[in-house]
């Protein structure tokens, strides 16, 4: 402890940014490393298979590194929720915008308070999904999703293999308690090719060429 004391005492703010990325880098080695048939999470079954109920990614693997935004001076905790459902082969993936506590200064250590909105997005298609066919489109929403997309270009292939590691999981899992699951869904390619001049699906506004066809 005397040494660990004396260590704290001589890190100054450079000192600590450089352990904490060094931390970081080492939590997301360790989940990309990590062997879903060999880890035992927790899921609520019963709910997700009769009333698809969603799951947070976080809830499962909480000490993988936040998805964070910054809005002006305020900064935002981007919260990535999935379906599980064995017999279900839906891509979405609802986003929760959760604002921060100010006070909170580092991405080791965050308190969520106030959620600022939500957006749904599919996947395979990479589009962004409308509350309702009939809703008219929200302004803020869409500031929303450009601000996403500008500081997290890299968004679209982490929820990827978020769902992807989620989904091996929850199959582990069941197997586990005993759960009888089928087989797979068959991944089904839904969505039209995009050309490379094309408006991008994401709804960025830029040429999949220069957006999503990147990643």
């Amino acid at each position: 402890m005397a040494i660990a004391n004396e260590v704290v005492a001589a890190l100054d703010p450079d000192g600590w940014q450089t352990l904490v990325k060094a931390f970081l880098a080492g939590k997301s080695r360790a989940i990309a490393e990590m062997d879903p048939q060999q880890t035992l999470a927790s899921f609520p079954f019963d709910e997700i298979e009769r009333h698809s109920e969603l799951v947070p990614y976080g809830s499962i693997i909480p000490f993988d590194e936040p998805l964070l935004v910054t809005d002006g001076e305020r900064r935002l905790v981007v919260e990535d929720l999935y379906c599980v459902r064995s017999s279900c082969d839906c891509s979405d993936v609802l986003l929760e915008l959760i604002a921060c506590d100010p006070v909170v200064g580092d991405a080791t250590s965050i308190s969520a308070t106030t959620l600022v909105t939500a957006l749904r997005l599919d996947l395979a298609r990479r589009k962004w999904l409308d509350a309702g066919s009939d809703a008219a489109p929200d302004p803020e929403q869409n500031r929303l999703r450009e601000l996403t997309l500008a500081q997290r270009p890299d968004l679209l292939r982490i929820l990827g293999l978020r769902r992807q590691r989620l989904r091996a999981l929850y199959r582990t899992a069941a197997g586990h308690a005993g759960l009888t699951l089928g087989p797979p869904p068959p991944a089904v390619r839904t969505a039209p090719r995009v050309g490379r001049n094309d408006p991008c699906p994401c709804g960025s506004g830029k040429k999949y060429k220069k957006c999503c066809l990147r990643d």
